[in-house]
């Protein structure tokens, strides 16, 4: 049993730390949104093409799979 505490202690500090990281990403998309409709604080880098109809689209692709991870902790 008192093993189980150890576990149960590092499972929580992975979870905070997931929580933290998915907010640092979500702040990051959103200070990335725009420029016209969202705040466009940052431009973050186009490491893949974003959509065929809207050519200057950026996708947060990064933020994303971060967001991805952190629910799956």
């Amino acid at each position: 049993l008192a093993t189980c505490d150890a576990l149960v202690q590092a499972h929580g500090a992975l979870k905070g730390l997931a929580a933290s990281l998915m907010k640092i990403a979500n702040d990051v998309r959103w200070l990335a949104s725009g420029p016209r409709c969202g705040i466009g604080e940052i431009s973050i880098p186009e490491n893949e093409p974003g959509s065929s109809i809207m050519p200057g689209k950026v996708n947060p692709a990064q933020c994303e799979a971060l967001t991805m991870l952190c629910c799956q902790v």
